[in-house]
């Protein structure tokens, strides 16, 4: 079930809503099987089969964190030690088996592989429960009940997609919505709702359109300079805005229940370093792979050469998590690489540069300058670099690099030969990349958007206007509104999330 479904924005959602509703002051017992009930709906949706892996994970996860924690409390390290490995471990296996096997399989020269679906979220569910795991051995959290804990893994908003959310994120909530004393915000996630939607039918959506038809190019082997150089701008733009209005959704959603989750992005495309780059796009895995990955092996704490190997090890990591295919290996790879040199330029050319020059009332159009084309140096790499993300196989990439780099003839030219040769028209596609990067570039984020709203309605308190839009007797025109606005909107089959099945 696709948040932009039908059936979820017109059925599901209205039916927990009104659940969530009816269930206030009836006890935590009934409070909390409304969210776990939820998500298993939500979940079963796609496979009741499936559901029974993530269940199982949930309730070895749950009894695994409850003996560490004995163990903590009662000072057997060692022991806590083991079962900590433990549970990782089978975390990790249950990922790797679903995921990788066939990939290594392959990779390795055997001619056999298991074809094992992968299961929806299992990436995501998988880094949350290690997240929990590790959390409750450093005594950061204690283990809640069964049904919090449910709760807690199956909360819809964030089950699919992420954000990848900690338990510390969401506890005071979930306790809070268990109570009844849950602050639900239908001014926050009644615009986060609409953006997210926006951004995915209006944006996403239709450079998905054109990439489909790219794809069916590269498919028999075939690109031209022209095709390759809008399709590495059309992705680029694809995955941000379908990823975020994910975001988006998820915090709309979780807004309407009263249960506040993390911001997954910031203004990504506007960072003038690739450091500030992944302290920006899909935050709250940068936040796991440092905190659960990078700061074990060592973080910056010794040599500079340990600390350039662990970055490097990390983004590696990270790429594989994303795939089982080496373009995502070698999209980790690149934004290693590029991690390292930023941090060897600090070390060595930014440091020694500040330490001989003294800058004193540095001119704004100087910094202004700098700022520009440190940005466009950054987002050209980081859009070059989801080349490889893009096709999953590196042969693929290469293809369409070379190809850029062969650009001959005028825009023209080149658009004529792509509509002779494979019948595609440009003209939409140019004016879907350039909505695109305006919006990237020139106007608020979501964030910024939607405190705007925020203000500017709790300005009209206690006005006529305002008691009027709040009325009971307004649901008679906005629902006839928002039927009408999603069936223009939904219109055909829904494109999934690209990271729908991750």
């Amino acid at each position: 079930m696709l948040f932009v479904e039908p059936v979820f924005i017109f059925v599901f959602l209205p039916l927990v809503m009104l659940a969530e509703r009816i269930s206030r002051n009836t006890g935590v017992t009934t409070r909390s099987t409304l969210l776990v009930t939820s998500g298993i709906l939500f979940y079963a949706a796609w496979s009741w089969k499936y559901l029974c892996v993530l269940l199982i994970a949930i309730v070895c996860n749950f009894g695994m964190s409850k003996l560490i924690h004995h163990d903590v409390v009662k000072g057997n390290v060692n022991q806590a030690k083991l079962l900590l490995c433990v549970a990782v471990m089978g975390n990790l296996s249950l990922l790797a088996i679903f995921k990788y096997l066939d990939f290594f399989l392959i990779s390795f020269g055997f001619n056999s592989t298991l074809n094992l679906i992968l299961p929806l979220a299992i990436s995501f569910y998988t880094f949350q429960q290690v997240a929990y795991i590790v959390d409750v051995y450093r005594q950061e959290i204690k283990p809640p009940t069964l049904m919090k804990y449910c709760s807690f893994i199956l909360f819809f908003p964030q089950l699919i997609a992420g954000p990848i959310v900690n338990f510390k994120d969401v506890s005071r909530d979930l306790s809070q919505f268990e109570k009844s004393r849950n602050l639900v915000r239908y001014d926050l996630a009644i615009p986060y709702i609409l953006i997210g939607l926006g951004k995915k039918l209006l944006i996403a959506d239709p450079l998905g359109v054109f990439l489909a038809q790219q794809q069916l190019v590269m498919s028999i082997g075939e690109t031209t300079p022209l095709l390759s150089i809008l399709t590495i701008l059309a992705y680029g733009l694809q995955l941000y805005f379908d990823f975020s209005a994910y975001g988006d959704l998820a915090l709309g959603l979780g807004f309407a229940l009263g249960i506040r989750l993390p911001i997954n992005f910031d203004s990504p495309y506007k960072s003038v370093n690739i450091a500030e780059f992944w302290r920006k796009w899909h935050i709250t895995l940068g936040r796991f792979l440092r905190d659960y990955l990078y700061i074990p092996l060592g973080g910056s704490r010794g040599s500079l050469k340990r600390t350039l190997l662990n970055l490097i090890t990390v983004m590696l990591l990270g790429g594989l998590w994303h795939g089982a295919a080496w373009g995502y290996v070698l999209w980790g790879a690149l934004h290693g690489f590029a991690l390292t040199l930023y941090q060897l330029y600090k070390h060595f050319i930014h440091n020694l540069i500040h330490k001989h020059i003294k800058f004193t009332n540095k001119p704004l159009w100087l910094t202004q300058t700098s700022n520009g084309l440190s940005n466009v140096l950054t987002v050209s790499f980081v859009f070059l670099a989801w080349v490889p993300f893009y096709t999953e196989g590196v042969s693929d990439a290469l293809m369409i690099w070379s190809s850029i780099f062969s650009y001959d003839g005028n825009v023209i030219v080149n658009a004529n030969a792509l509509y002779e040769l494979y019948g595609i028209e440009i003209g939409e596609v140019l004016l879907n990349i350039t909505l695109g990067f305006t919006l990237v570039f020139f106007t608020p984020t979501s964030h910024e958007l939607v405190s705007y709203s925020v203000r500017q309605w709790k300005s009209m308190e206690g006005s006529f206007f305002y008691s009027v839009l709040r009325h009971p007797l307004m649901l008679a025109i906005y629902t006839p509104i928002v039927m009408i606005a999603g069936k223009s909107l939904i219109v055909g089959p829904v494109a999934a999330f690209l990271y729908f099945q991750f």
